[in-house]
């Protein structure tokens, strides 16, 4: 079972298990979303507490989940979310305006600014990786075994095209806009960066590596 936090580059493993055969189960791909409103999340963005309702992981051989630092993870949703805008809003209006809609809705834009802690079930081992430690890659292989057959140029090729329709351009301006909200932030995520063992000092992360973590 993979369990996708938002933001982490779960497409990126899914777009790769499915080259390899896997077929994905549990998830609505192609609606708009404003199809999609009578609905708080899309399945695939799930967090523990209804996973925990919906599914016996014992019966799953490995349960795996990707997650981001922190900080990196809201701006790049910040990025994302506006990618077709020329004129992006205020980095701080929108952070603030994000926290007040969280206060009521912590569902808000399909589960994306919930704490990435919140999606690992309790009591459950599960196999996490860091996206910035070859985090996608480890996971592949975790689910799918060290002898992975070699993509063909089509796989690589279309995997290469979806990486780059999801890579944002980074402005110069909302990087220091960013940078005076770090510590907003990091407030705001101190949980994650306590599970994950990230280092909310800028640019830097522990050399931690969890091959496993068992959420009680």
């Amino acid at each position: 079972m993979f369990i996708h936090i938002p933001k982490t580059g779960g497409s990126s493993l899914e777009h790769d298990l499915v080259s390899q055969g896997w077929r994905e189960e549990f998830s609505v791909h192609g609606i708009p979303a404003d199809q999609l409103r009578f609905a708080r999340a899309s399945p695939q963005h799930f967090h523990a507490d209804l996973l925990e309702r919906v599914f016996r992981f014992e019966a799953f051989d490995k349960v795996v989940a990707l997650v981001r630092e922190p900080y990196t993870r809201l701006k790049s949703e910040y990025y994302w979310h506006f990618r077709n805008t020329e004129a992006k809003p205020d980095p701080a209006l929108w952070l603030d305006d994000v926290f007040q809609k969280l206060a009521d809705d912590p569902f808000l834009n399909d589960n994306h600014f919930r704490h990435q802690a919140e999606f690992l079930p309790s009591g459950v081992d599960v196999s996490v990786f860091k996206l910035e430690e070859d985090g996608v890659a480890l996971a592949r292989r975790t689910i799918c075994g060290p002898d992975l057959p070699q993509r063909s140029l089509r796989d690589r090729l279309l995997r290469r095209r979806s990486k780059h329709s999801k890579t944002s351009t980074y402005q110069p301006e909302v990087e220091r806009a960013f940078q005076t909200l770090r510590p907003k932030i990091v407030g705001f995520y101190r949980k994650d960066y306590d599970v994950f063992g990230y280092d909310p000092a800028p640019y830097r992360n522990l050399p931690l590596y969890r091959t496993s973590l068992k959420i009680t």
